[in-house]
């Protein structure tokens, strides 16, 4: 394996980006156009490469002094299992644009273990939290 790890649009695969969301629980069924307008849309995007194929990929959206939004965590199955993932979290959350950031979230149902590795925890005011949910037009396919 020649596993690299690269900041920016210009450095994904955005046709592989959206292959690799097509397998979430939570984007099945992404289509191209709106992958490149998340992506595009994102402060931070990170891409690890095996050699010249993109194997995973993860973005946060942030005003860039307090908060961000962790998202779109992913890494191909057959890489799964050997900290790949790991390092791709670390290598984003380390990103110049996230360095004054305090306060990071992300959600996820089945993942917790995962993240808690890289230090995220249960909210600590579940109370406070709101939300505007409508349909979601990748669910269900």
């Amino acid at each position: 394996m020649d596993i690299t790890f690269k900041y920016g649009l210009d450095n994904a695969d955005l046709a592989q980006v959206t292959r690799l969301l097509q397998g979430s629980y939570w984007v099945p069924g992404i289509t191209l156009p709106d992958a490149e307008k998340m992506w595009a849309n994102s402060a931070v995007v990170v891409s690890v490469y095996d050699g010249e194929t993109q194997i995973g990929c993860c973005r946060a959206i942030s005003d860039t002094v307090r908060f961000a939004y962790v998202m779109d965590v992913f890494i191909a199955d057959a890489y799964r299992g050997r900290g790949i993932g790991q390092r791709m979290l670390k290598f984003l959350l380390a990103a110049p644009e996230l360095a004054t950031v305090y306060h990071k979230v992300l959600l996820t149902r089945d993942a917790h273990k995962f993240y808690e590795k890289s230090g995220f925890k249960l909210f600590s005011r579940p109370g406070d939290i709101y939300e505007i949910r409508t349909e979601n037009p990748y669910a269900n396919q």
